[in-house]
């Protein structure tokens, strides 16, 4: 009965590059024993796909000329001359092959190659040659001074980020960039100083002393930290939104909250319930 390929039926079939490996099989073609076809590396144990010269010894042996005899190759009493020592066929075409790797650029590599002493922490994905094999590069948890990768973060639990000037693990508060729990860079979250006029903020708290996060809807400065008098909420001693109280020197308008005389504006009063109105009182 017919069966369907597979990668276990002991034949080339499917998109099989060689015997049960290559393709849908995965990575399971061989560089030894034997040494097998390949198309792209993934197709490989090793990960490495390259042209192979043909293998001196398989080129066809000269066919003897009559009355005469072949051997190895040699030529024949009588007759046309083969082949010598079974030499390299000069007709056979270069065919992809796996291959062991030797050395770290012989497997994928994104711009950067595993690190040196064990220190670097690289790309997932990144591979190096170990034992004729690429295999992945070790991801290590790095600590303060040590190397660092591009995407890879330090030990988040020690709160470490990479300052990729150095390229280093540092305290994530001066790695130049906004991780963690950061509003802008360097700046914001429980951790770092309040954030200037400008950068990133997710409330008051994320910005320095003097400042609010902004909350004006369709504004440039939405969630940027700026003059809390501009910020478009009440904070500070604001009696109401950006106005009133010792810092702001907006006054407020008819209908807004006041605690004092000097927080309406002029010809206005602060009535009872503390809004500031026209008409009578101080």
């Amino acid at each position: 009965m017919c069966q369907p390929p597979s990668c276990f039926d002991g034949v080339q079939n499917g998109d099989e590059t060689d015997v049960d490996c290559g393709g849908s099989c995965g990575a399971t073609c061989k560089f030894a024993n034997p040494q097998q076809k390949c198309k792209v590396p993934g197709d490989c144990v090793s990960g490495v796909c390259s042209v192979s010269a043909p293998v001196p010894g398989t080129g066809g042996n000269g066919t003897g000329g009559t009355g005469g005899s072949n051997i190895d190759g040699g030529s024949s009493t009588g007759g046309a001359v083969g082949s010598v020592d079974g030499g390299i066929d000069s007709g056979a075409s270069a065919q992809l092959m796996c291959q062991p790797c030797a050395s770290d650029s012989d497997c994928v590599q994104t711009s950067l190659q595993c690190g040196v002493n064990d220190t670097w922490l690289w790309i997932l994905g990144n591979t190096m040659c170990s034992g004729s094999i690429c295999t992945s590069c070790p991801i290590l948890t790095a600590d303060v001074s040590n190397y660092c990768g591009i995407v890879q973060e330090c030990d988040f639990n020690a709160a470490l980020g990479c300052d990729l000037n150095s390229p280093k693990c540092v305290p994530h508060c001066i790695d130049r960039q906004s991780d963690y729990d950061e509003s802008g860079v360097d700046c914001g979250g429980k951790d770092c100083p309040g954030c200037s006029i400008g950068q990133g903020c997710n409330g008051d708290s994320d910005c320095s002393s003097g400042l609010g996060c902004s909350t004006l809807r369709n504004s440039p400065t939405l969630y940027t930290c700026v003059d809390s008098c501009l910020d478009g909420h009440i904070d500070g001693d604001e009696t109401d939104i950006d106005c009133g109280g010792t810092k702001c020197t907006a006054r407020c308008s008819q209908g807004q909250g006041c605690k004092a005389l000097s927080d309406c504006q002029p010809g206005m009063y602060c009535d009872g319930v503390y809004f500031c109105t026209f008409g009578g009182g101080g």
